[in-house]
């Protein structure tokens, strides 16, 4: 009985901790996704979900875009407009990372980004967030944590593709885009080499995008800008190819699923998993969320 039970022990003990990376590629057009020469994002692709046909949030800019991927509702809701992210309603829907804090007490989650406003204003109550320079730095910073095992949930976020669409032009017929966006691949596979070699844990990585582009412009309610992608690669993901709706809000209740939180009804989320199943709220809190509607 003894080593039954022994036996038990170790098999739990053993079961590995499940933790999520968001890989945020600002700037970047769901047709130069697919067409760039990215080794490491189409190794995620291969062996995860992906929908190339996902709509960023309808002023097409970064604050309301990453607003909207981090906190899991559209900006009609969160109330970010632009990007110095006035409005702002953080009381009633504050980031998703915020959620699983409470949900889960102990976890640890941070940001690691090139563009300082995200961490001051998605990350700046709870959690910890880095601004550590250029995009090389953003990567060797985001890696390191990672190999410390410091961060359930780390957001990370590179600015280059952005940079060179403002410059060059948003579109895959121009080389400079285009490269880009395989240099932060290049990146992407230093970040998926950090969450391998975490042996003991189990990862899901999500890539996305804020806002695509035309021209040397993004902002308007037009595809170009506001067309963009959603991968979900990791233990027990299906390979699914959604061809109906989505969207950059489906980030957040696809890390609950992944987590096995349930996502509550209040929190009033406008997205559904990429390749999971949702976790459904106990009876007694599903009955309690439905009377306080």
């Amino acid at each position: 009985m003894l080593g039954f039970t022994l036996a038990l022990a170790m098999a739990v003990t053993a079961v590995p901790v499940r933790k999520v990376l968001i890989i945020g590629i600002d700037g970047l057009r769901s047709d130069a996704f697919r067409l760039a020469s990215t080794p490491n994002l189409d190794s995620l692709k291969r062996d995860g979900a992906l929908t190339e046909h996902a709509v960023t949030d309808v002023v097409a800019r970064s604050g309301p875009g990453w607003t909207s991927v981090l906190t899991g509702v559209w900006g009609w809701k969160h109330g970010v407009k632009d990007n110095g992210f006035g409005g702002y309603r953080a009381g009633e829907y504050p980031s998703f990372l915020e959620r699983a804090a409470e949900a889960r007490p102990g976890l640890v989650a941070g940001a690691v980004v090139n563009w300082k406003p995200i961490g001051v204003n998605l990350f700046g109550r709870h959690g910890f967030w880095i601004a550590p320079g250029d995009d090389g730095a953003v990567a060797e910073e985001a890696a390191a944590l990672i190999g410390r095992g410091i961060p359930d949930i780390l957001f990370v976020h590179f600015d280059g593709v952005d940079h060179a669409g403002h410059t060059f032009g948003f579109s895959p017929k121009i080389p400079f885009y285009l490269w880009a966006v395989e240099k932060i691949d290049g990146y992407v596979g230093d970040l998926t080499k950090a969450v391998r070699a975490r042996t003991d844990e189990e990862w899901l990585i999500l890539v996305t995008s804020d806002h695509g582009g035309h021209f040397r412009h993004h902002g308007d309610n037009v595809p170009t800008d506001r067309t963009v992608f959603l991968l979900a690669n990791g233990p027990g993901c299906s390979r699914a190819r959604p061809t109906g709706y989505r969207g950059v809000v489906d980030v957040a209740p696809t890390a609950f699923a992944f987590l096995g939180l349930p996502v509550d009804p209040r929190w009033q989320w406008d997205g559904r998993p990429l390749g999971y199943t949702a976790v459904p709220l106990p009876a007694g809190e599903a009955v309690a969320a439905a009377l306080d509607k």
